[in-house]
């Protein structure tokens, strides 16, 4: 009997093991969310690798990376997933798509991920959102893995990925990002090389490629016949056919692509008439510029206003019609200039938001024409309490690191969900 008691001890504590490692085996839909229904953080550490003074420190740049520039990150750290179902990338992007990390419009997320395992088969990964990929570039990720590498190597993890995040604050609070993704100041660079020519380049080197492997097949001497030949290059024929078979449906694009430009550019815009019943034909947009005024070229440099320019045959009557541009939203008029260039700067909190009384931030805006400046106050809402280990006091960083994350604390008023932003695969990753 006691036999008996032993084994089932024994069983029910293997039992018990199994279960307890079974729960760290996640798959995207099992991993918890940081902005579920009762937590409003960025951070899903579900073992506890992050210290309480950690957490307080991440939520807060990434409070101030969502109140200042827009942009959502979330940090997610496991003690693994399911390595049958899925690899480093896969996973990644289908958490990523899975919570929306970033805004549904400008797709500005980043998933900083990190699952352990046996050595070797540690992960971290840098994974972005559609938006961010001009900013946060896969090299500049593969950089900031290399800079954490050193600690998550020694098995220090919450080091390492507190310093990538880091490195993701300074780059996206540098006074060029903070142009970019708030008042859209990207220098817009036009390719001189067209489609055509690149479809062009390839086809020669194609045909390169050809010319070389048929030498490499022709009669080295005057024993091998032309039989020979033929056979040696057998093979090859057959190769190029299947490539030269499967390649004619992209023709029909190609010539459809070319054809629609060619239409867009020459065909004219059909003519409006003006009060006196005088026809008048729109400018092209390459030339609508020089009817514009210097505020109305950066309104449409910065998508507030789209203009279109109509002119009479003889060039004497000039219309300009005003229409609202894509990012009408960020932007009002200027009280300067009057141009509708003023957007959102950055973000300062004056007085933090506790669980009894609001708080209040200043909210600075410029202008893109002018450069004029103003500020404006706003409360932060109280805080909302929150379910253990998802609300996070302030807490500023001890560690030394360079360009230390901001000393204004977070009110963590970014609300309860995530902005429904997708990504496309950018990032990067490694093993160790």
């Amino acid at each position: 009997m006691k036999q008996n008691h032993l084994l089932l001890s024994i069983i029910c504590l293997l039992g018990i093991a199994t279960g307890l490692t079974a729960q760290t085996v996640y798959v995207p839909q099992t991993v918890p969310n940081p902005k579920n229904a009762t937590a409003n953080g960025w951070i899903s550490d579900p073992s506890g690798y992050f210290s309480g003074t950690d957490l307080a420190e991440i939520n807060e740049a990434c409070d101030q990376l969502k109140q200042t520039v827009d942009v959502e990150v979330a940090v997610v750290m496991l003690p693994g997933y399911d390595r049958e179902r899925y690899d480093r990338f896969d996973f990644c992007q289908e958490l990523f798509n899975l919570w929306g990390i970033g805004g549904a419009e400008k797709n500005t997320g980043v998933l900083v991920f990190f699952a352990d395992g046996p050595e070797g088969h540690r992960d971290i990964r840098i994974h972005t959102g559609g938006g961010m990929e001009g900013l946060i570039t896969d090299y500049k990720c593969s950089e900031y893995i290399d800079d954490a590498y050193p600690y998550l190597e020694k098995g220090e993890f919450a080091k390492g990925v507190k310093i990538i995040v880091r490195d993701i604050y300074n780059n996206l609070m540098s006074e060029e990002s903070q142009s970019e993704l708030l008042l859209g100041w990207k220098p817009q660079h036009e390719s001189p090389v067209s489609l055509l020519f690149w479809y062009i380049l390839l086809g020669f080197a194609v045909a390169i490629r050809i010319a070389v492997r048929m030498y490499k097949k022709a009669p080295i001497n005057d024993h091998m016949t032309e039989e020979i030949w033929d056979t040696a290059n057998e093979g090859l024929n057959s190769r190029m056919k299947n490539i030269g078979y499967g390649s004619i449906f992209l023709w029909p694009l190609l010539l459809l692509y070319i054809a629609i430009r060619i239409i867009r550019k020459q065909m004219p815009a059909l003519p409006i008439r003006d009060e006196e019943g005088r026809k008048l034909y729109k400018v092209p947009d390459a030339e609508a510029g020089n009817y514009l005024s210097d505020n109305q070229r950066m309104e449409q440099s910065v998508q507030s206003r789209r203009y279109n320019v109509f002119r009479s045959a003889e060039g004497d009557i000039i219309k300009t019609g005003v229409h609202k541009g894509k990012k009408a939203n960020a932007y009002s008029e200027c009280a300067v200039c009057g141009a509708a260039t003023m957007g959102l700067l950055a973000t300062k909190v004056l007085s933090e938001a506790t669980y009894k009384k609001t708080g209040e931030k200043e909210l600075s805006y410029k202008c893109a024409c002018c450069g004029h400046e103003e500020t404006l106050r706003k409360t932060i809402p109280v805080l909302v309490k929150a379910s253990s280990g998802s609300s996070y006091s302030s807490g500023r960083s001890d560690s030394g690191y360079r360009g230390g994350w901001s000393s204004g604390s977070s009110s963590h008023s970014s609300g309860g969900s995530w902005g429904g932003g997708h990504s496309f695969g950018g990032g990067a990753g490694r093993s160790f």
